[in-house]
């Protein structure tokens, strides 16, 4: 795949001024993508020309012009910072777990704390009375913890509680497994929640790093409920596996085993980090193995899908989007981190925090029985936070990703003791290596796109 700029020029037909892109080209088709709108257009090489004539036809100039390539919408489309809006909404039920996983982020099991019956219906109100002072038509909320379904009758108690007037409330919760009976997954699904299931691959590897508190394997028991759970909630289910040093070099196998055993359809790889709580330095990867990882995973995902398996995963669809719709869809990958803007988190005392990862004194930026409303709490912890300051590095200057990432995860930097405006490495070795790996595939093979996308874009 070639890879080149074009500088900027004044269109000889209209006047204007075209800004600098960049163009990715293969097999007789090229990708003009913005690196500061973040937009793209798909072209057939010959338009090139165009380009190098400096006169661009009405109804590509058109085309150019409605997706911020001409300097006088330039402006407006470089504005990449998330609008302060919260619509994501995690509530923390529970300090308790019946696991032992290695690389926890959490500081569970220091506490049999769980989230008292009032607390629940003042945070419940707080979410719902702002929901409709701000008109929102759509909202998700997230009950977690510990393991959120030691807490299953809170979670339905939110469920009930949690009903503004005008606003769409969908409710997801993500679980280690152990607790799915089929009596549980059917008032779940009668109550319309959503399940996320983390597993971590097949036996050998989940049973490496995802084990009960005694030291006891849980994959069997895992596996089981999850299938169990893949009857009620067909191709809707999720699930979530953290790769680290223990199964990245396993990703193919855990794939195959995901969507030719499992018929999983929808999975997430999120990368381990550092926690404050954990010590599990040893089984983070380095950037080189982070890049490695992902396109392996990319790769065998294409090739799954070649063979008629139609497995996506999470992260993979939402960078595609990125690239062909320029949409906000992702609190994390979209538009940066936009923890705090678009995503707040409750503690069982009313504490209110950016993400869930941050809930430690030092990043509390309110509580709901404060006077001020919810977007002022935000837009004053804007002012004199570090979390929330714009995270860029002399490396992010030339990215054409960055429009993207914006520095990445803000909780991850902070994990590995960095304060913004320092970026997340990790995500900019996934960026680096990714992205350009999703424009090839989008010039090369359309018909996998659409099939990672779930309909048809291309």
């Amino acid at each position: 795949m070639k890879r080149y700029n074009i500088n900027s020029f004044i269109d000889k037909e209209s006047g204007k001024k075209i800004t600098e892109f960049i163009v990715f080209e293969k097999d007789n088709k090229c990708l003009i993508f913005n690196k500061y709108s973040g937009h793209i257009i798909l072209l057939d090489s010959n338009y090139l020309k165009t380009f190098e004539n400096e006169k661009i036809p009405k109804e590509l100039f058109r085309r150019l012009e409605s997706r911020g390539f001409v300097e006088n919408h330039n402006e407006h489309f470089c504005n990449n910072a998330c609008d302060v809006l919260p619509e994501f909404f995690m509530v923390d039920l529970t300090n308790k777990c019946n696991m032992h996983c290695k690389y926890c982020l959490r500081n569970v099991g220091s506490s049999n704390k769980s989230i008292s019956k009032s607390m629940i219906v003042d945070i419940c109100k707080y979410i719902s009375k702002y929901c409709e002072r701000e008109h929102l038509l759509n909202v998700s909320i997230q009950p977690w913890g510990g393991e959120p379904l030691l807490e299953l009758e809170s979670i339905l108690l939110m469920k009930k509680l949690i009903k503004p007037v005008g606003t769409k409330v969908h409710f997801s919760v993500e679980t280690n497994g152990i607790l799915l009976t089929q009596k549980t997954i059917d008032k779940l699904y009668d109550n319309q929640i959503a399940i996320g299931i983390s597993i971590d691959g097949f036996s050998k590897v989940h049973d490496s790093q995802r084990v009960f508190d005694c030291g006891k394997a849980t994959h069997n028991i895992v596996e089981k409920n999850l299938l169990l759970a893949k009857e009620k909630y067909k191709d809707k289910l999720g699930t979530i596996t953290t790769v680290t040093k223990n199964n990245s070099k396993y990703i193919e196998e855990i794939l195959e085993y995901f969507a030719c055993e499992l018929k999983l359809k929808n999975v997430k790889f999120n990368f381990v980090h550092k926690s404050m709580f954990s010590d599990c330095e040893e089984l983070c990867l380095s950037n080189d193995e982070i890049s490695d990882a992902e396109l392996r995973m990319l790769n065998k995902i294409v090739e799954l899908n070649e063979k008629g398996y139609h497995i996506s995963e999470h992260n993979i669809k939402v960078k595609i989007k990125n690239l062909l719709f320029r949409e906000y869809s992702d609190i994390c990958h979209s538009k940066g981190c936009c923890g705090g803007k678009k995503m707040i988190v409750f503690d069982m005392m009313g504490n209110i925090y950016p993400c869930e990862l941050t809930d430690t004194p030092t990043e509390n930026i309110g509580n709901i029985y404060d006077k001020s409303s919810l977007i002022s709490t935000v837009n004053k912890a804007s002012r004199n936070r570090d979390y929330f300051i714009p995270k860029k590095a002399n490396v992010c200057e030339t990215c054409e990703w960055y429009v993207f990432c914006q520095g990445g995860c803000t909780v991850r930097a902070i994990s590995c003791g960095k304060r913004p405006p320092e970026i997340d490495m990790v995500e900019c070795a996934v960026n680096k290596a990714l992205y350009p790996a999703l424009v090839e595939l989008i010039l090369t093979k359309p018909r996998i796109i659409n099939l990672l996308l779930g309909f048809e874009a291309l």
